[in-house]
């Protein structure tokens, strides 16, 4: 497996996969918005927004050349808060693994790569979100060394 940054010719196999992120997530969360409803709108979105922006660092892995998961790392930084110091701090976002292939080891290259890449880019820190219902994802992060910092509660 192999892992590069994303292209605009990468995007046509990309919706399938952020397809799969969205019926799962349709499927625990009916509030929010269908994207698979509208490629386009996610098409252009990648296009006009992530692919250009040198802060988000659209990451795919392959395997013997087929795009099989994809991942996107979002450099943020937090300057005068109130409570908490300055801080230059990658946000991973967006991560899917083709349900083909979960479980192979696409995930933690994924992630690993991801990582340098922030890391090197001065992100002393990197966060994630993760919704409650998707406890295989909260088991594959903490495994990979993250941890629980923050809850959100919804009413």
């Amino acid at each position: 497996m192999t892992t590069r940054f994303a292209s605009s010719d990468d995007i046509e196999f990309l919706l399938d996969l952020f397809c799969e992120l969205d019926v799962k997530h349709l499927k625990h969360l009916p509030e929010i918005k269908a994207i698979t409803a509208d490629k386009n709108y996610r098409r252009n979105y990648l296009l006009e927004n992530v692919i250009p922006d040198e802060n988000k660092l659209l990451a795919i892995v392959e395997d013997q050349g087929k795009i099989i998961g994809t991942g996107m790392g979002i450099i943020q930084e937090r300057k005068d808060h109130i409570v908490f110091k300055d801080l230059k701090y990658g946000l991973i976002a967006d991560l899917v693994v083709s349900n083909k292939h979960k479980r192979k080891g696409a995930g933690k290259i994924l992630m690993e790569f991801l990582e340098k890449e922030l890391k090197e880019r001065g992100c002393s820190q990197i966060e994630l979100t993760v919704y409650q219902f998707n406890e295989e994802a909260m088991s594959f992060y903490e495994k990979l060394g993250y941890s629980k910092k923050m809850v959100k509660y919804v009413k």
